[in-house]
């Protein structure tokens, strides 16, 4: 065995996870940039046991900003800090 496969086979992280948020502009299924280069990144990660999963935040309605200004927002937002109550 190499030494460069024992020292992969130490660097493992089976039974972590990833999420990848992908924040390009570009709506699914468009082809977007980003999504390249995080697929790079993703299929390293892999490689070693992390579990992955990609989100791209434009295609969910999130609301922007801090929470004292999601009162602007009048519940529109789906997901984030807006829609919880109390």
């Amino acid at each position: 065995m190499a030494s460069s496969d024992r020292a992969g086979e130490a660097y493992r992280f089976d039974g972590l996870r990833a999420l990848y948020v992908n924040c390009t502009l570009k709506r699914s299924p468009e082809v977007s940039n980003t999504e390249g280069l995080l697929e790079r990144s993703r299929a390293l990660v892999e490689e070693r046991g992390v579990t992955t999963e990609v989100v791209r935040a434009v295609d969910h309605d999130i609301a922007a900003g801090v929470f004292p200004a999601c009162a602007s927002t009048a519940g529109r937002a789906t997901s984030g800090p807006c829609c919880t109550s109390g």
